[in-house]
């Protein structure tokens, strides 16, 4: 749990592309590692062991580089479509990687097969990051100078995303320019100082301002003592955001642990693998929906109140699959189906919609300089919620001999979720002028 935050303060200190390359290769060194000790010749259990700890280390720092890859480089207008298609892939992989190893398995007449075969998705990730690391390196050089001063169409006045390069530029000429408390700029000269990338010179040639290189600092004992205080720095709105993110996902994640065990149970007729299938509907649908919610929060807004909105989605969920199991007994085959299938579908909603409200509204409230450090503590509130979960979890369903009193616990966490929503939703109003449930792309 506490791997993320160190995670965290390398991407602070060494940027987002060396820590992309550090962590894909400890992916990929550990995966393989753990494949040739569980291949026959050279079979050995501590040798599996130190393989799935070396990729351990490399997987707890993806997460928290790609959501510092993706708050720099995408400033506000698109942060949320990029993290839904972000999340969609995220969902595909954890789809394929279900539904594959099993036929590949069976084509190969082994699992060894396909556990090389992620070892080749994983090198495809490495590549990935060189690639990556090369495009930092030469600064974005298909950002090139625009035509004139008015050829920009000017966006409406959406406030810009706090943190980012223009929050930097806030006591300056552009203040003179006309800038509230709040980060929202005025037009100037036909020429709307919203975009991040715009820059305008002394004779009124507009162009773009190209993506600084990454700033690579020392590991130094000062340096690990400023990303601790940076942890102390970070605002109000980033703690209730890591708490609506520990509520939301780990209700999915505790969730998913068990149904297709408890879909199995509640009706004799229903056969484990059937039971499987329908278990996957609330993972399927966000493949797809991810990347339209993300857009549809940039251009309408309202990005609490969709989550206000799939907080209640999980309430009703949980409510319906609480009454299908308890009177399992009292329904038939079909009903009890087309229940479980219905709360999945809306529990699908959820899924599709929370991780990528939640994580894209991170960039918009901390600094992209402890970006790193945000992302490294929010992985840790997932993992704490997720390490504790499952075992209060597991303990009650040893307890209880059902799942009666693990849905109950889902349920009032859906509830708590609401609540924290509507305190979210008012502290932004009365602090921030209800900034994140703004929209940041204009409808010119």
């Amino acid at each position: 749990m506490v791997l993320p935050l160190f995670a965290g303060f390398f991407v602070d200190r060494k940027g987002s592309s060396s820590g992309a390359i550090l962590f894909t290769t400890l992916c990929l060194v550990g995966h393989t590692v753990f494949c040739i000790f569980l291949t026959p010749p050279l079979q050995s259990f501590f040798g599996a062991v130190v393989g799935r700890v070396i990729f351990g280390l490399g997987e707890g720092g993806t997460g928290v580089v790609q959501g510092a890859i993706l708050g720099r480089w995408f400033d506000g207008k698109q942060i949320s479509f990029v993290v839904g298609i972000s999340e969609s892939v995220h969902y595909l992989s954890n789809w394929l990687g279900k539904a594959l190893p099993a036929a590949i398995a069976t084509y190969f007449s082994g699992y060894v097969a396909a556990l090389w075969i992620g070892s080749i998705f994983l090198f495809l990730s490495v590549c990935t990051s060189l690639l990556f690391y090369a495009v930092v390196c030469e600064e974005r050089p298909f950002v090139f100078a625009l035509a004139r001063t008015g050829s920009l169409v000017s966006p409406s006045p959406f406030p810009q995303p706090i943190g980012n390069w223009n929050r930097r530029r806030l006591g300056s000429a552009t203040f003179a320019a006309g800038v509230d408390v709040y980060g929202t700029f005025e037009e100037r000269n036909g020429l709307s100082e919203m975009d991040p990338l715009v820059l305008e010179d002394d004779v009124g040639n507009v162009k773009r301002k190209p993506i600084k290189k990454e700033e690579s600092h020392t590991f130094t004992i000062e340096g690990l003592k400023s990303t601790v205080r940076s942890i102390y720095s970070l605002p109000l709105m980033f703690w209730l955001l890591a708490c609506l993110h520990l509520l939301f996902s780990n209700v999915h994640n505790l969730f998913s642990g068990f149904s297709a065990d408890m879909i199995a149970s509640e009706n004799g007729q229903v056969t484990p693998a059937f039971a499987a299938l329908l278990a996957s509907v609330d993972a399927f649908f966000p493949i797809f929906f991810a990347p339209f919610i993300g857009f549809l929060v940039d251009y309408v807004g309202k990005r609490l109140w969709f989550c206000l909105f799939a907080a209640l989605c999980s309430c009703v969920a949980f409510s319906l699959l609480l009454y299908t199991y308890i009177y399992a007994h009292l329904l038939t085959y079909t009903f009890t189906c087309a229940y479980t299938a219905l709360s999945l579908s809306i529990l699908s909603i959820v899924t599709s919609s929370t991780p990528t409200l939640v994580k894209s509204a991170v960039p918009l409230v901390v600094d992209s300089n402890v970006l790193g450090t945000a992302f490294g503590v929010y992985a840790i509130f997932e993992a704490f919620g997720g390490s504790t979960g499952h075992i209060l979890l597991g303990y009650l369903r040893d307890y209880t001999e059902g799942y009666t009193s693990d849905l109950c616990v889902l349920f009032g966490l859906s509830i708590f979720t609401v609540i924290l929503c509507f305190l979210v939703i008012r502290i932004d109003r009365s602090s921030h002028k209800s900034t994140l449930n703004l929209p940041f792309i204009s409808e010119n």
